[in-house]
C-alpha cells in the first residue's frame, strides 16, 4: 500500500508529462511522457507576464477590506 500520492503535470513546447510521487518518501511511483499534438500546442499557457502571487492578492485583499468595513 503507498498511502498518498502526489499527482503531477506539467508540459514543454513539445511534451505533456505525468508524475506520481510517494508523498511519505518522496519516490517516483510512476511516469510518463507523451508528445503534444498540434491542437494541444495552440492552448499551451504562455508563462511570460506572470505576476507575484501577492499582486495576484491584491484585489482580494482589497474587496475583503472592504466588505469587512460594510462598503
Amino acid at each position: 500500500m503507498v498511502g498518498y500520492v502526489y499527482e503531477v503535470e506539467g508540459f514543454t513546447s513539445t511534451h505533456e508529462y505525468n508524475v506520481e510521487i510517494n508523498a511519505k518518501t518522496g519516490k517516483i511511483i510512476d511516469h510518463e511522457s507523451n508528445r503534444l499534438d498540434h491542437d494541444d500546442k495552440k492552448h499551451a499557457i504562455k508563462l511570460t507576464g506572470i505576476i507575484s502571487h501577492g499582486k495576484a492578492r491584491l484585489p482580494t485583499k482589497r474587496l475583503t477590506a472592504r466588505a469587512q468595513n460594510g462598503h
